[in-house]
């Protein structure tokens, strides 16, 4: 009952000429009924892309063949959804190589008879099945046996608290939560961290450690697919690096390029760290979104798997520029639309007039000023 109510307000913002909206509700629609050929019609009728017009159409024609507006619309795109080849026409045979000589055909031999397989044989390859089936199932109750042992030993603890390292944070962490509100869609806590006093001169590159609300959902896929051709940086949307993107809808095989910038006049010495923020309220899985971001120094794109949540970029001097702004680009190489409730980024960096700063997501900033010199004291005789 609540897709219907969303198809129906989604409708109305189509014809409204309230395209964002009616983007936002027909999205979250076909997600729930992908049968539905209105949502999809609708959607179609929404969008501004023209390959996103055209998967659109497509859905609508993968349920109602017979949709007049989806064919013309595909016409009108270039594409036709029925091509005819012609058929080879069959000349007929002139009547000079027309013979009246008999015919003659070969004598038939008998057919072969098929050599049946010794009963040996067969019985011989039943018995090897059997055997790989019964080792396999010992494996099993090996595995299962030994997992017991460890599990109830406590020896597993120990073996996973070995695996994993232990983070501990090198200067104090207090946790800021940064909600914005899409739909009544909360995100997640951005991490922050507060500057404390002390005598030591600050070190020459900022190195801030944050903590992670969210933790990854799931896993990206380590080989996506190779795109046929990667989007140019001027088509790039504008972005506000302190609030994110908003909702996003990202459809199948496209990009969705944009360019976050600081509202803040920013003269960036060094780089320390770069997060990316990538939150839904309904995480799909799995997930097939990856990542493209603008180096700075090769002028290229670069992929990055992504998880739902807050990603660290383990080399973030190349992609943020002096300025602040960072150019990023997301793929969603599936083949169902996926929901976006926003995605932006933070970063740590120092100026060049030696403040440290963490800035980005619902300007989250601290300020580190450097340790005053100390002032020479004045003796009185």
């Amino acid at each position: 009952m609540a897709s219907n109510d969303l198809l129906l307000k989604g409708i109305a913002a189509a014809k409204g000429g309230d395209k964002e909206r009616a983007r936002a509700l027909l999205s979250k629609v076909v997600l729930e009924m992908p049968e539905s050929e209105e949502a999809w019609w609708w959607l179609a009728k929404s969008v501004d892309d023209p390959r996103q017009r055209e998967f659109c159409a497509q859905k609508v024609l993968e349920i109602n063949p017979h949709h007049r507006g989806a064919k013309e619309l595909l016409l009108k795109s270039g594409k036709s959804s029925q091509q005819s080849t012609p058929q080879a026409e069959i000349a007929p045979e002139p009547r000079a190589a027309q013979t009246s000589a008999p015919i003659r055909r070969r004598p038939q031999s008998p057919p072969k008879k098929k050599t049946a397989r010794p009963r040996s044989a067969r019985t011989s390859r039943q018995t090897a099945i059997l055997v790989l089936l019964a080792i396999a199932v010992l494996f099993v109750f090996i595995g299962g046996a030994g997992y017991i042992f460890l599990d109830t030993s406590g020896y597993l603890g120990q073996l996973l608290n070995f695996a994993s390292p232990d983070v501990s944070p090198t200067a104090p962490i207090q946790a800021v939560t940064a909600t914005a509100t899409t739909e009544g869609v909360s995100l997640s806590s951005i991490p922050t961290w507060t500057p404390t006093p002390s005598p030591m001169p600050p070190p020459a590159t900022p190195t801030p450690t944050t903590t992670h609300t969210a933790q990854p959902i799931g896993s990206p896929t380590p080989i996506p697919p190779t795109p046929s051709e990667l989007p140019s940086i001027s088509a790039a949307q504008p972005a506000i690096l302190n609030d994110g993107t908003g909702f996003l809808t990202l459809f199948p095989d496209s990009f969705s390029v944009f360019r976050f910038e600081p509202i803040d006049t920013l003269d960036i010495q060094s780089v320390a760290t770069l997060t990316f923020h990538f939150h839904s309220s309904e995480p799909t899985q799995p997930l097939t979104v990856e990542l493209y971001l603008w180096n700075l120094t090769n002028n290229t794109w670069e992929p990055i798997g992504v998880y739902w949540g807050d990603n660290p970029i383990l080399t973030p001097e190349p992609y943020v520029d002096k300025d602040g702004v960072i150019i990023a680009a997301y793929r969603n190489w599936g083949v169902d639309p996926i929901d976006v409730d926003n995605t932006s980024f933070t970063f740590a960096a120092r100026l060049t007039n030696g403040l440290d700063i963490y800035y980005g997501l619902d300007r989250v900033s601290s300020l580190l000023p450097k340790t005053p010199e100390p002032t020479a004291t004045t003796s009185f005789g």
